[in-house]
């Protein structure tokens, strides 16, 4: 694809399960592909009990398909806790998860570093985290870890903390989710301005080449009686997604980031995480890009 642009979905969309080509899971790639669609972030579905025989099916039906395959880790990974018992199983299913990204010929492992509140220094929290990730990380140069940025400023994970750790560790990138970084940061990535300013940032620590190896997850989210809502990209009325509705309550908009990122001229994966519309979000996102793009070169 032109520029090496790639966009995909997270998990088995609602519409692949329900159909035909669902009822064998490895038809994901095959399907993803008729959609022109280039990439599949994989939930840890299988976990470790994946068979050798099942990744090396993967890897050649994503290679005949081209469809590129990210890993997303184990979710009760926990390496913000003060517990040692609960940072050791943290650090053995990390490890895993690396098992388990090299049987599929994956190069982007996405995970999280824990959703417990911070009780201690934060600095020596950093100090600690590099420790213990360091000597595991930087053991496989050939694959990129991503980790996600936390919801909530009293949980640790805000962007200049996963900066720090992308410095102090070769192969670490913060993981551009958009849905936590806008609830992180006050919902505040209502403008296209707002979203280039984090691109920017990044580009400032790391160089404006890491923009293109990030991979970035999007959808829109809404807060409603003090809770945040995950929404589709358009209001659903009467059965149907209205993609073209201005509604201002639901943010990040596919426009907006299409909009950023094509001002900064870079590439990075794309995953739609719009539950159960995966694949209908990561359509919209693909044709507002190119629709963006065709509009420029004319």
């Amino acid at each position: 694809m032109a520029n090496d642009i790639r966009f995909g979905v997270y998990g088995y969309p609602k519409n692949f399960l329900e159909s035909t080509a669902g009822k064998k899971r490895e038809n994901i790639f095959e399907w993803l592909n008729e959609l022109h669609l280039q990439a599949f972030l994989l939930d840890w579905t299988y976990g470790t009990s994946m068979t050798d025989q099942r990744a090396e099916r993967y890897v050649s039906l994503a290679h005949q398909y081209d469809v590129k395959i990210y890993l997303k880790a184990p979710k009760d990974i926990d390496f913000i806790s003060s517990k040692e018992e609960d940072q050791k199983k943290s650090l053995l299913q990390l490890k895993r998860a690396i098992d388990l990204a090299q049987k599929l010929a994956c190069h982007d492992l996405i995970f999280s570093l824990g959703n417990t509140r911070v009780t201690t220094d934060r600095s020596e929290l950093t100090t600690r985290l590099v420790e213990q990730l360091k000597p595991v990380i930087e053991n496989y140069p050939d694959l990129r870890f991503h980790i996600e940025p936390s919801m909530r400023s009293s949980m640790y994970g805000n962007l200049d903390e996963l900066l720090q750790l992308s410095k102090k560790i070769k192969g670490v990138f913060p993981s551009f989710n958009l849905v936590h970084l806008h609830a992180l940061y006050d919902c505040t990535l209502i403008y296209p301005e707002r979203i280039v300013a984090l691109f920017q940032k990044v580009s400032t620590v790391l160089g404006k080449a890491s923009l293109n190896k990030l991979v970035v997850q999007i959808s829109p989210l809404s807060y409603e009686h003090g809770r945040f809502i995950p929404k589709t990209f358009g209001e659903i009325k009467l059965g149907q997604l209205s993609f073209f509705d201005s509604n201002f309550e639901y943010f990040p908009k596919a426009s907006d980031y299409i909009q950023a990122i094509r001002s900064l001229n870079i590439t990075p994966t794309t995953f739609s995480n719009t539950f159960e519309t995966e694949d209908i979000g990561a359509l919209r996102l693909r044709d507002s890009y190119f629709y963006q793009k065709l509009k420029e070169e004319s």
